[in-house]
């Protein structure tokens, strides 16, 4: 969707959302990789529409989901 045409700040906020929601989703679903997508895919569109509060529920959302993230290689 974002690369059909240059999206609005809205647009990307209400994008971004539904990107967000898809992660609590997959929570219920275990699909933990695809959790970790969809934060990414919201991170980067609220961050462009410059929505702190969309960023920082990105940011509690990697802290939430990432111990529960199995098949991971810790760094060292």
């Amino acid at each position: 969707m974002e690369s059909l045409y240059e999206l609005s700040a809205d647009d990307k906020t209400i994008l971004a959302s539904l990107y967000f929601n898809n992660v609590t989703l997959y929570k219920e679903f275990e699909l933990d990789e695809s959790r970790l997508q969809y934060i990414d895919k919201a991170f980067k569109l609220f961050t462009e529409a410059g929505n702190r509060q969309g960023v920082a529920r990105c940011y509690l959302s990697y802290a939430n989901n990432y111990p529960g993230i199995r098949n991971t290689e810790k760094s060292d």
